[in-house]
């Protein structure tokens, strides 16, 4: 089985722009697949990670093991990013970061009419 990873497509400036490092803390409003969790993570930064789409999701746990003290990991069906913020963020946190496209794997298997079933234009199986 082949594993899906997400890369970052700017990570010089993701980097250059949060300077991760230990005991920074950030929240990664679009946790996924953990593309851009796992670059403040290599930095040893501490990620808070919220995301709605839980296939990505699943995804991304997988590769977060390594990374387990570092990490926390939360899945809500938010409507609202920021009263989820408030939800499980109850510190100082010295960035945000928010990846708010869709991703490759999202435009082939949930926003795709080239599927065969009926076209699925949502984060995860979830009503929403």
């Amino acid at each position: 089985m082949k594993i899906i990873q997400h890369v970052p497509v700017l990570p010089i400036q993701i980097l250059n722009l949060l300077q991760p490092r230990l005991h920074k803390r950030y929240v990664d409003m679009t946790f996924g697949m953990g593309g851009h969790s796992r670059l403040l993570l290599r930095h040893r930064a501490s990620v808070i990670g919220l995301d709605r789409d839980v296939d990505a999701y699943q995804v991304g746990e997988k590769f977060m093991y390594v990374y387990q003290d570092n990490i926390t990991r939360f899945f809500d069906m938010y409507h609202d990013k920021f009263s989820c913020v408030e939800k499980y963020v109850d510190e100082k946190v010295d960035g945000v970061l928010i990846d708010a496209g869709a991703s490759t794997v999202q435009l082939k298997t949930k926003f795709s009419v080239y599927q065969t079933c009926d076209l699925h234009m949502q984060m995860g199986c979830n009503k929403i």
